[in-house]
């Protein structure tokens, strides 16, 4: 869950001039605290990073279950929706797109053609920006 960390601080926990030390680093060192980063993090988000992050297997969340179980229990504690999930099993596909800062217009055009296709055919479609990749 090193993306979890990445998405909430905007920086990796660890930095490393080599492949080899970061390989070290991730075995040797705890995750830094993400509150120390980033001071606005509610503490259920900080917890769940750091449990997921941690170094030994038997201390992170057991299975996906039990990660989404806890971040439920954390939403409801402080009043988020957490509908139930659908029992039917939906699929998962990604899809990454790129494009010039002079085709912005129309790829925002494209994605809103997209998201209203995706609507009609009740697909959920939940796109993000990836800046400086």
């Amino acid at each position: 869950m090193l993306l979890a960390f990445e998405m909430v601080t905007g920086k990796r926990p660890y930095r490393a001039d080599d492949a080899k030390t970061l390989m070290q680093m991730h075995v040797e060192r705890d995750i830094p605290d993400p509150a120390t980063i980033t001071s606005n993090i509610p503490e259920a988000v900080q917890r769940f990073i750091q449990i997921s992050c941690r170094r030994s297997p038997a201390d992170r969340y057991q299975s996906v279950a039990d990660a989404a179980a806890d971040l439920k229990h954390q939403a409801k504690q402080i009043g988020l929706d957490t509908r139930d999930q659908p029992t039917e099993k939906l699929n998962r596909a990604s899809l990454l797109m790129a494009y010039s800062d002079r085709q912005d217009s129309q790829f925002r055009e494209f994605m809103d053609q997209i998201q209203a296709k995706a609507r009609e055919l009740g697909i959920v479609l939940k796109s993000t920006e990836l800046n400086n990749w």
